[in-house]
């Protein structure tokens, strides 16, 4: 009787902890996911004010975005107003969609989230309109974000077994 008894408190805690550990981290990663959203508007933002305002010729802009890029972990890409690459900051053949096209054209500004055409994970995009007409889009990875669900589990395993050794007089 008392093992039983032991054993329902140790799933109704369990089943707790696992709750409250689900909301913890959903809340967690849209946390971080909007704040990589802002980071990357900021870039775009910013690395656009820069391209405007010295107006680079195409030589002069690629180093500066290709630092730009390795030193913020984003991938940059310049397109012309019909959606067809000018440059790009890293080998990665992830096209414009038509969507963001559109939007960045009539706004002027733009952000998505979306998987990522030939990783296939989640990714956050910035666009800007640049004076030139072409369109800046900055894009950084958010597969980091999904990777704390993956250190929390470890988290959960090791408070599972502390609790089944404390409910069991070891601990």
């Amino acid at each position: 009787m008392i093992r039983r008894l032991s054993l329902s408190a140790f799933a109704i805690t369990l089943a707790f902890l696992l709750v409250v550990l689900g909301v913890c981290i959903h809340t967690s990663l849209n946390r971080v996911n909007d704040i990589l959203e802002d980071e990357t508007r900021s870039i775009c933002r910013l690395s656009a004010e820069r391209l405007d305002s010295a107006a680079f010729a195409s030589d002069e802009m690629r180093p500066y975005l290709s630092d730009t890029a390795y030193s913020t972990g984003s991938i940059f890409h310049v397109f012309s107003p019909d959606g067809s690459a000018n440059y790009s900051s890293r080998l990665a053949d992830d096209p414009m969609s038509e969507e963001e096209l559109t939007t960045v054209l009539q706004d002027g500004i733009a952000s998505f989230r979306r998987k990522h055409a030939t990783f296939m994970s989640p990714w956050i995009y910035s666009c800007v309109l640049l004076k030139d007409g072409n369109v800046l889009r900055v894009s950084r990875s958010a597969e980091t974000v999904s990777s704390l669900w993956g250190a929390s589990v470890y988290l959960f395993i090791l408070l599972s077994i502390l609790i089944a050794l404390s409910v069991y007089g070891i601990v």
